[in-house]
């Protein structure tokens, strides 16, 4: 054990100083014992740095694949929703004479409003492609009939709304069926 410090210091001596004092003997004798303890150091510096790494690396594809994980649960619940949504859609068209199966009445969509088109009129999305045809009765909330279809193209129609100056309608009032005539005024 006494001769191993001394050794121990001389090494350090001859490492960390301009050793061009020392005997060539000597150098090699330090060199011999030194190399061993270096190579041992970077040994066990690379096997050390390469498990901490490896480690940091597996610990980060963890986490990464944690978030992944989160991330399909999450477009699943939101799959569910949206196949959901599509069957209530198809459904709906169906239901209003837009889906694969056309019955008395179809859904349209309001393209553009008073405001935007001729008074008292609506611009809708649907024309002669869809079999629409002059005169036909359009509808809002499933049973308030509104207006007619005046004017048509292929895939749009004008819809004339019964508040158009001059229109006049004959409709039954209240739970006592009245029966009188409504006459637009405009707006």
């Amino acid at each position: 054990m006494k001769l191993i410090v001394p050794v121990i210091v001389l090494v350090f001596i001859a490492v960390f100083s301009n050793f061009e004092f020392l005997p060539r003997t000597f150098k090699e004798g330090l060199f011999f014992i030194a190399t061993p303890m270096f190579k041992a150091e970077r040994f066990l510096g690379d096997g050390i740095y390469s498990v901490s790494a490896a480690w940091r690396e597996k610990e980060g594809l963890f986490k990464e694949n944690r978030g992944l994980e989160e991330q399909i649960e999450e477009y699943k619940t939101k799959l569910l929703l949206v196949n959901s949504l599509i069957e209530e859609n198809r459904l709906l068209k169906e239901r209003l004479g837009r889906g694969e199966d056309p019955r008395n009445s179809m859904l349209a969509v309001v393209l553009s409003k008073p405001n935007r088109t001729p008074y008292d009129t609506l611009l809708i999305d649907v024309g002669r492609e869809d079999g629409v045809e002059s005169g036909d009765a359009v509808r809002a909330y499933d049973d308030v009939i509104i207006g007619v279809v005046a004017d048509l193209t292929e895939r749009s129609s004008i819809v004339k709304l019964f508040s158009s100056p001059g229109e006049e309608i004959h409709v039954t009032l209240g739970s006592e069926n009245i029966a009188t005539v409504a006459r637009g005024a405009g707006g």
